[in-house]
């Protein structure tokens, strides 16, 4: 009767499995490589086969799920903090990590073939709605 590293080896092909002569392991090897988002960021190679790449839209907004929290995403801003003479009383918003940011730029455009100024839309209405959420979020926790 053969052996469950035999019946696993066989499966697999001689050279891909981890097991080792003696060895009670029967996992195999996965290797660990990175994407390039641009030449500063990078995430593992799974990530982007959990991303929506039916629109530039769902693309970025994966992105951004993945790149930052969405207490980030809520309390920051795309460009750096500058307060509105409407809401001078507030303290401006932290500017998001800019080298994230310029990623998904360069990805997205890459990618989906669209311009810079409608993935900083998308980034731009990604926070929104992340803003939004974030109050009712801390509304119902009171």
């Amino acid at each position: 009767m053969p052996s469950i590293t035999s019946k696993l080896e066989r499966l697999m092909g001689k050279g891909s499995s981890s097991i080792a002569e003696g060895s009670s392991s029967i996992i195999p090897e996965v290797k660990q490589t990175k994407t390039k988002l641009n030449e500063d960021v990078e995430i593992d190679n799974q990530t982007p086969r959990r991303c929506n790449f039916s629109s530039a839209r769902r693309l970025v907004s994966d992105l951004m799920s993945i790149l930052f929290t969405r207490e980030e995403m809520a309390t920051s801003s795309l460009t750096t903090g500058r307060v509105s003479n409407a809401h001078s009383e507030k303290n401006a918003k932290p500017q998001l990590a800019q080298e994230k940011v310029n990623a998904i730029f360069d990805y997205v455009e890459a990618k989906m073939k669209t311009d810079r100024k409608n993935v900083k839309k998308y980034i731009q209405g990604k926070l929104h709605t992340e803003q939004k959420l974030f109050k009712l979020r801390n509304k119902f926790r009171e």
